[in-house]
């Protein structure tokens, strides 16, 4: 079963929360993982800054770590509204670069659906 080799990995990063999602007629089962605080998100960029992602991912991933940067900089004084235009910003450009990407998926590499949500 796939389960304990994403809990293994949870385990293994200590870091994140696993949810298991069921398929169905319209949709394959799905393993969600979520990370909502910063310092752990920040270890996770150290680890895709270690451990490269490729293709499309890869260019995905340089947004998001810029956005962890300004996440982890606000500290709710000064003038935190400059930050979040700014993680506006690069969820805008990353909305583009999914709509049109001409750079398609290398042929035969694998794409497992990792969703990463980001709360604070």
């Amino acid at each position: 079963m796939i389960r304990p080799f994403f809990k293994e990995i949870q385990n293994r990063l200590g870091f994140g929360a696993l949810q298991f999602r069921r398929g169905n007629a319209h949709r394959e089962a799905q393993v969600l993982w979520f990370i909502t605080r910063k310092s752990d998100c920040a270890r996770l960029v150290d680890l895709f800054q270690a451990h490269p992602l490729r293709a499309k991912k890869r260019r995905d991933f340089e947004i998001w770590k810029e956005g962890v940067a300004l996440w982890a900089s606000m500290r709710g004084n000064g003038r935190p509204h400059r930050n979040w235009m700014a993680l506006e910003i690069l969820s805008e450009q990353l909305r583009r670069m999914r709509q049109f990407d001409p750079f398609e998926q290398d042929e035969g590499e694998a794409d497992p659906q990792l969703e990463l949500m980001v709360n604070n």
